[in-house]
């Protein structure tokens, strides 16, 4: 499998936002999976490099580089419109900057960033989980 397609993202009513500001690093688009730089921007995570594989948020909305605020959530069910997920799946952090793939797509040498769990073919349940752990 590869990365989840996202058309469009919708967050639901149980989807907890992080209320922080920051600025933003790069250019993340909305659906993009984010962390915290040293220097405290917001940069695109991945799951290569362990300083970038600790996952914040999902992007809700996007925006460039050097803003000041990208809405994040971090928490409860949100929507992915174009999105095909496997009911009951598990998703992470993907080797891609910002991208969330099913966990049998990690591979050997990668970090095991959980994002959470698929309610329904649309909707995932965010469960971030940063546990730093290599696959071997």
């Amino acid at each position: 499998m590869a990365a989840i397609t996202i058309g469009t993202i919708r967050p639901t009513s149980s989807t907890i936002f992080n209320p922080a500001t920051e600025q933003i690093r790069e250019a993340i688009d909305a659906g993009e999976t984010t962390y915290l730089n040293a220097d405290g921007k917001l940069g695109l995570a991945d799951n290569v490099d362990i300083t970038l594989g600790e996952v914040k948020g999902i992007a809700v909305l996007g925006g460039a580089a050097d803003e000041d605020y990208v809405l994040q959530a971090i928490g409860g069910d949100i929507e992915f419109s174009g999105a095909t997920l496997t009911v009951g799946g598990e998703y992470v952090q993907g080797a891609t900057a910002g991208t969330i793939v099913p966990k049998s797509d990690l591979l050997t040498g990668e970090i095991y960033s959980r994002i959470g769990y698929a309610q329904s073919t649309t909707v995932l349940t965010i469960d971030i989980a940063n546990t730093q752990i290599v696959e071997p």
